[in-house]
């Protein structure tokens, strides 16, 4: 007896399952990072609490608000190739967000962004971490990598004083506020 064979398009119409399609992994990451809420126009008493937060605070350069960063943990993917040694290469994520950091300090700047800061640095992160919780210290590395490719700073060993600390839950998306300051 010959065998039916059906292909997975005939199987979906008479099984009536039907095969969702799937965008590609960095459409997925790049819906997630446009979806950060900007930052809310802060009234005077916020500002004067976000200046007091520094010693020397007559320098402020930058606040704005960008999507979370991927954790130091999935910066980086094994890449391996028959025949040769595993070796790391960036990850989609991080790749992905170095994009939205470059998108969104276009956006914030109106198509103008400013020359690249020299001179020291002081950068303060406040990580709003989403609700299942995450890291906060380990989102430092693809902030800076990010914020010295789209033209920040011109390298991100100008950031000699760097506070990250933890903010209250965005919900679905997390998000990190940044303060850059220029020190002495």
């Amino acid at each position: 007896m010959a065998k039916l064979r059906l292909t997975s398009g005939e199987y979906a119409k008479l099984t009536g399952k039907v095969k969702r399609k799937r965008g590609s992994k960095s459409d997925r990451l790049r819906a997630k990072f446009a979806a950060t809420p900007t930052l809310p126009p802060l009234s005077d008493e916020e500002k004067a609490h976000q200046k007091s937060l520094f010693e020397k605070h007559d320098k402020v350069e930058y606040c704005f608000r960008l999507p979370l960063p991927p954790s130091k943990n999935s910066i980086r993917s094994i890449r391996k190739i028959p025949g040769r040694d595993p070796f790391l290469v960036p990850s989609t994520e991080y790749n992905v967000y170095k994009k939205a950091v470059a998108s969104c300090w276009i956006k914030l700047w109106k198509g103008w962004p400013p020359e690249p800061l020299t001179g020291k640095l002081r950068v303060r992160a406040v990580v709003h971490l989403t609700q299942y919780g995450g890291d906060t210290i380990n989102r430092d590395e693809a902030l800076c990598d990010a914020l010295t490719e789209c033209g920040c700073w011109v390298d991100d060993e100008q950031v000699k004083d760097l506070h990250v600390v933890e903010g209250s839950v965005i919900t679905d998306t997390g998000a990190i506020d940044v303060i850059v300051e220029t020190i002495e």
